[in-house]
């Protein structure tokens, strides 16, 4: 079957701006432009021209296996699931190991803060080193009112 203008096959000029890509089994290449020849290249510039031209192979969609199979083994990853009504593979550990009541050591194995407010401290030591420039950007016509109450909070919780 011919086509009406008499064209067959050979290169498609994309239309400007190039179409989206579909999701999934709809996806395209969007980058469907010839490559072509510096008109006054010096002495090899044409070649590193035509390398960056080619650039890199286009991913595949996400989630679907290239030929090299780099996709994720989702059937090795659910077998190693434990189930709900399975027994358990820790038998010497209570269930409430961990929380604050029940048999089992208690929240302080986690390595917590005891109080919020030695986690409060621990937060603003730890930006300390920002302060000043989160001070300075505080003081800004464009800040926020949520940043400057951080800002000030951070600064009370170092006194």
């Amino acid at each position: 079957m011919t086509q009406g203008n008499g064209q067959h096959g050979g290169y498609r000029q994309p239309t400007n701006p190039a179409q989206t890509s579909g999701p999934g089994r709809f996806a395209r290449r969007t980058d469907g432009q010839p490559q072509v020849d510096l008109p006054n290249a010096g002495y090899g510039e044409n070649a590193a021209y035509q390398s960056i031209q080619a650039g890199a192979p286009v991913a595949g969609a996400p989630g679907i296996p290239d030929a090299a199979g780099g996709a994720p083994d989702v059937a090795g990853m659910l077998q190693s699931l434990v189930g709900l009504n399975a027994p358990t593979t820790q038998p010497g550990v209570p269930v409430t190991d961990g929380a604050a009541l029940g048999p089992g050591a208690g929240a302080e194995v986690l390595g917590l803060p005891s109080n919020p407010a030695e986690l409060d401290l621990a937060d603003a030591e730890s930006l300390r080193p920002m302060l000043e420039a989160m001070v300075a950007a505080a003081s800004s016509p464009n800040a926020t009112p949520s940043y400057r109450n951080l800002v000030r909070t951070v600064l009370q919780n170092l006194r």
